[in-house]
C-alpha cells in the first residue's frame, strides 16, 4: 500500500468492532477465521508482516487488505470489522466498469443496470416515483415474489431512456428483453429495502410488531424531560348511557355513541400530561388546543362524587407533583395525521404560540408514537374492556348501541375513573422504566440531573384563552317577541 493510502494503525480502536459468532461457521471457515483475526489483531498492535506471517500463515501482501475491508462502512451504518474477515464475505457491491458490448446479447452484460442508473440518476427517481404511487404491486413472499405491473412500468422505463438521449445501440435498447429482468429486479430490491415500505406496497394498511426507528424521528430522540411529547386521541370502547343534569325532569339519560379520550404523553418519563374527554362523534381542532391547555396549566385538585375513590399515594399528575413543570413547554410534539391535528388552528397554536416544532411522522405507522399507543393499550385493557358491556378486544369495529343499552352513568363518576386511572399509570411502575414509575422518573431528570426546562412566556400565561381561534357568529334575538339572544 502506497504512503498516500497508507492507515495509521495505531489510532484503530477494536473495542468498538463489531464480533462474529463463531459457532455459526464451518471447521474450514473457522479455521480461516481464527488466523485472520489473530494476524489483524497483531498488524494492529504494530508487530512487523514478517513475524504476523509466520505466527497466522496469513500472506504479508494480504494484511493491508484485510485491514481495509474491515474498516469499510457496512449497510447498518457501523464498520465491517471482524465481520470482513469471514471467508467469502462481499463488503462492496458490484461496480461494472467496462462499456457495453452492443454485439453481446446474453453474455457479459453483469452491472449493466447498475452502470445505467449510475450514469442517468433521473431513471432510477422515475422508477422510485412510479413505486411510490403504487402502480407495482408484490404478492407472495421471498423468495418466489410476483410483481404486478412491471410490464407498464417497463414501457415508461423505455420511453424515459430513449427521452434521455439513448440510441439503439446503447444498452438497453440494444438487447432482446430491453432490461426487463434487470428492471424486475432492482424493483424487487427497492420494495424489500425495509419492511414498512414492502407492506405498504403490498396493501397493508396496519403494520404490526416493533417499530422501527424513523431518521426524522432518531435525528430528535429525547433525553430530557418534556423535549419531545406524543399526542392523539383515543375511542373509548364503552357505550355510555350518561346522565345529565336537568333543571326541569332532575336529569337526563343521554345515550353515547363514541366517547373520545385525548392526552399528551412524555416521551422520556412516560408520564401522562393531560387528558381530556369529548362527548362527540369526533374531535376537533378546539378540543386537541384544550388538551394542550391542560398541559400547561396546573392540574386542578379533582373532587371525588363516588364514595371512596382517592387518588393514589404514588400517584397524581406531573405539574401537580412539581411545581416547576407548571406552564413548562415542550421542544417536539408528535402525532398522526388526523384532520384535527393538521387543522391551522392546532398548527398556529404549536408553532406561533407556544413555539415548538410539530412531527406528524410517516402514514400507515402508529408504532412511531409508541408510548401514546401503549398507552391507550394500557386503558383500554384495564379500564374500557372491565367495565359492564365494554367492547371486546376481537371486535373489529364498534356496533352502536341500541336504545337502553350501554353503562349506565354520570359525567361526573366517568371523569371520576378517568382522573384514577391516569393518576395511577403515572405512579406504576414501567418495565421499559427500569421499574420506576414516571414520577420517579420525573424526579431524578429534575431533581438529581437537573435538565434544563423551557417555560411559556408571562404575558401568554395569563392570556391563554388566545390559544383559541376567535370566530365571529351573529347572535340573534327579538327584543318585541321577547326572544332573548
Amino acid at each position: 500500500m502506497g504512503k498516500r493510502n497508507r492507515i495509521d494503525r495505531q489510532s484503530i480502536d477494536l473495542t468498538g468492532w463489531p464480533s462474529v459468532d463463531r459457532r455459526q461457521l464451518s471447521s474450514v471457515q473457522r479455521d480461516i477465521f481464527d488466523r485472520r483475526e489473530n494476524a489483524i489483531q497483531r498488524y494492529i498492535a504494530g508487530l512487523t508482516t514478517v513475524d504476523i506471517a509466520k505466527q497466522t500463515g496469513v500472506a504479508q501482501n494480504q494484511l493491508a487488505t484485510l485491514l481495509k475491508r474491515c474498516l469499510e462502512v457496512h449497510g447498518d451504518g457501523r464498520l465491517f470489522g471482524f465481520r470482513a474477515l469471514i471467508p467469502h464475505v462481499r463488503v462492496k457491491t458490484y461496480q461494472r466498469r467496462q462499456t457495453p458490448d452492443p454485439t453481446s446479447d446474453t453474455t457479459g452484460n453483469a452491472g449493466l443496470f447498475s452502470q445505467l442508473l449510475k450514469a442517468y440518476p433521473d431513471l432510477e427517481v422515475m422508477i422510485r416515483r412510479e413505486l411510490h404511487a403504487r402502480k407495482v404491486r408484490v404478492t407472495g413472499e421471498p423468495p418466489k415474489l410476483r410483481l404486478l405491473g412491471i410490464e407498464g412500468l417497463h414501457r415508461r422505463f423505455v420511453q424515459q431512456c430513449r427521452e434521455l438521449g439513448l440510441r439503439p445501440r446503447d444498452y438497453p435498447l440494444c438487447t432482446q428483453e430491453q432490461g426487463i429482468r434487470s428492471l424486475s429486479a432492482f424493483v424487487k430490491r427497492c420494495l424489500h429495502e425495509n419492511f414498512e415500505r414492502a407492506a405498504h406496497y403490498a396493501g397493508a394498511t396496519h403494520i404490526k410488531g416493533p417499530a422501527s426507528m424513523d431518521p426524522h424521528l432518531a435525528a430528535m430522540a429525547a433525553v430530557r424531560p418534556l423535549e419531545a411529547v406524543e399526542f392523539d386521541g383515543h375511542l373509548l370502547d364503552i357505550p355510555l348511557q350518561l346522565g345529565i343534569p336537568d333543571p326541569i325532569a332532575g336529569e337526563r339519560i343521554v345515550p353515547l355513541e363514541r366517547v373520545w379520550l385525548l392526552a399528551v404523553i412524555d416521551v422520556v418519563s412516560r408520564a401522562v400530561l393531560s387528558y381530556h374527554l369529548v362527548l362527540e362523534r369526533e374531535y376537533r381542532a378546539y378540543d386537541v388546543i384544550r388538551t394542550l391547555e391542560k398541559a400547561l396549566i396546573p392540574h386542578p385538585t379533582h373532587t371525588f362524587t363516588l364514595p371512596g375513590l382517592a387518588l393514589p399515594a404514588q400517584g397524581g399528575f406531573p405539574n401537580q407533583c412539581f411545581p416547576e413543570l407548571a406552564y413548562a413547554t415542550w421542544d417536539c410534539l408528535r402525532f398522526d395525521r388526523a384532520k384535527a391535528h393538521w387543522a391551522d388552528d392546532t398548527l398556529r397554536v404549536l408553532c406561533d404560540f407556544l413555539g415548538c416544532m410539530a412531527h406528524s411522522g410517516p402514514p400507515y405507522q402508529p408504532n412511531e408514537r409508541p408510548f401514546i399507543e401503549r398507552f391507550f393499550g394500557t386503558l383500554t385493557t384495564h379500564f374500557s374492556h372491565r367495565l359492564p358491556g365494554g367492547m371486546k378486544a376481537k371486535l373489529k369495529s364498534l356496533r352502536h348501541p341500541k336504545p337502553g343499552e350501554g353503562v349506565p352513568m354520570t359525567l361526573a363518576e366517568l371523569e371520576d375513573l378517568l382522573e384514577i386511572m391516569v393518576a395511577h399509570y403515572n405512579g406504576s411502575p414501567h418495565g421499559s422504566l427500569n421499574g420506576r414509575t414516571p414520577l420517579e422518573t420525573l424526579a431524578y431528570y429534575l431533581r438529581e440531573k437537573h435538565s434544563p426546562l423551557r417555560w411559556l412566556a408571562e404575558p401568554r400565561r395569563r392570556n391563554l384563552c388566545l390559544m383559541q381561534m376567535p370566530r365571529q357568529a351573529i347572535v340573534r334575538g327579538s327584543v318585541g317577541r321577547g326572544v332573548r339572544p
